[in-house]
């Protein structure tokens, strides 16, 4: 007949047993851990807050989540050419010419006549103003 075992020596026989498996000769080799997941891409730019350009004063910021209309970049008008759409159709006679180098503040200015020989040399400062067919002002831009 078999005698019973008792509790006590079971324990100890079981945690014996576990100990052995700690020892790091006797270790299973374990899975490496994942890498932690990438975050989550934010909305955020990437220039810092300090040297963005301020939104335009009057335009409301859209929602989050809303549609963006496309940006319009300005045009650069270094020489002046934005500021005279009142002079369109006039008569370039010498009183008109003397006031559009006082509205643009300078005498960079190139009167292009039809059949003008242009050079395409481009210079941003200098005011180009076209005369059409009729003899009026036509076109200021710059370049």
């Amino acid at each position: 007949m078999m005698r019973p075992i008792p509790l006590s020596a079971v324990a100890g026989i079981a945690m014996l047993a576990l100990s052995g498996c700690t020892q790091t000769g006797d270790r299973a080799p374990t899975k490496p851990e994942a890498p932690a997941p990438a975050p989550a891409p934010t909305l955020a730019p990437a220039v810092p807050p300090s040297s963005q350009p301020a939104p335009p004063s009057g335009s409301p910021e859209p929602k989050p989540g809303a549609e963006r209309p496309p940006q319009v970049e300005p045009v650069a008008d270094a020489c002046g050419a934005g500021k005279l759409v009142e002079y369109l159709n006039l008569l370039p006679t010498d009183d008109t010419a003397a006031r559009i180098r006082l509205t643009v503040g300078h005498d960079r200015i190139r009167t292009i006549r039809p059949g003008d020989a242009v050079t395409q040399d481009f210079r941003p400062d200098r005011l180009n103003v076209e005369i059409g067919e009729d003899g009026r002002i036509k076109r200021v831009y710059c370049s």
